[in-house]
């Protein structure tokens, strides 16, 4: 969760689930510094019954999600790992991300096919 901390929203605080991994941790930061610089509405702290939950936009919350494994997956390494035939979890070891977060990019790139070998065949009847 990401926090302005002026009436401006010059200057934030991003809070971190310590409990969440590393690599979890660096999608999460960027994923809130995509919705800072995206400027995103902010969520909201609700009380429903006797448990809290908080308010969001899907889509915003697709969009950040996006640019952050955009960030730290960029195009052009993914497409020369997926030609390599390297595994979801040696490009995630390179680039100290989750294979679970190289699986998402993959798929978003359009390689997941090719990444894990399936082919496309086309019938002749």
């Amino acid at each position: 969760m990401s926090v302005p901390l002026d009436p401006d929203h010059e200057n934030w605080a991003v809070l971190l689930n310590d409990t969440h991994t590393v690599e979890r941790q660096r999608v999460t930061l960027l994923e809130e510094f995509w919705h800072i610089l995206l400027g995103h509405k902010l969520t909201k702290i609700a009380r429903i019954a006797d448990a809290y939950g908080r308010t969001y936009d899907k889509s915003e919350e697709h969009d950040a999600y996006y640019l952050a494994s955009a960030t730290l997956l960029p195009r052009a390494a993914i497409v020369a790992a997926v030609n390599k035939k390297r595994s979801s979890e040696q490009i995630a070891y390179a680039f100290g991300t989750s294979s679970e977060l190289v699986d998402y990019r993959i798929k978003r790139l359009g390689l997941w096919r090719e990444h894990v070998g399936k082919q496309i065949r086309l019938s002749s009847d």
